[in-house]
């Protein structure tokens, strides 16, 4: 068989290019991870139903850089103790949290919300607590089974120690999507 300028076909070309792309993705997505996001195991279950314990979540670092955590919002903090942690955004900055009779009020209204139900321990929230202007009041999804800001040793969580949003659970398959 004659070919044209004496090439042969590279059968094994088109392979390598699919490779190659394959492996230049992959290596962007380590990459911008690791600059921009991290994984984090999630221990215990403070945050059942939405998070459950041992689901491998993705921290979006940068988000809160480029603006304010919201309200309903999940994120990884650094606790008082410097462990990590995983709870949802209840009060902001400047406003008025209490927990009355099992419902979350701010600034004196109740707060509706399919994360929360009933609490049955209101915690230093027995009373009205008003958040400094850099910080935040979380709960866990799972309130009778969470140590968070209704208790001394967790307390306000000041927008430095917000590490970043959770945003997406990877493992397992079967959990792995957006949170909310």
């Amino acid at each position: 068989m004659k070919y044209l300028n004496n090439e042969r076909p590279h059968f094994l070309r088109p392979a390598m290019i699919w490779i190659s792309n394959l492996m230049i993705i992959a290596v962007l997505a380590v990459f911008l991870t690791e600059l921009f996001g991290e994984q984090f195991v999630v221990s215990g279950s403070s945050m059942r139903e939405t998070i459950l314990d041992q689901n491998i979540v993705l921290i979006d670092k940068i988000v809160y850089q480029l603006g304010e955590p919201k309200r309903f919002d999940i994120i990884l903090f650094e606790g008082a103790d410097g462990s990590p942690s995983v709870k949802r955004i209840i009060g902001l900055p400047g406003e008025t949290v209490q927990i009355f009779e099992g419902k979350v009020l701010i600034n004196g209204e109740i707060l509706n919300s399919e994360f929360i139900g009933d609490i049955q321990v209101a915690g230093r929230a027995q009373e009205p607590l008003v958040l400094e202007e850099d910080s935040y009041f979380v709960l866990g999804d799972n309130p009778s089974f969470s140590e968070d800001s209704r208790f001394e040793n967790v307390g306000d969580i000041k927008r430095s120690s917000i590490i970043g949003k959770v945003w997406f659970c990877i493992y397992p398959i079967k959990d792995a999507g957006t949170l909310q």
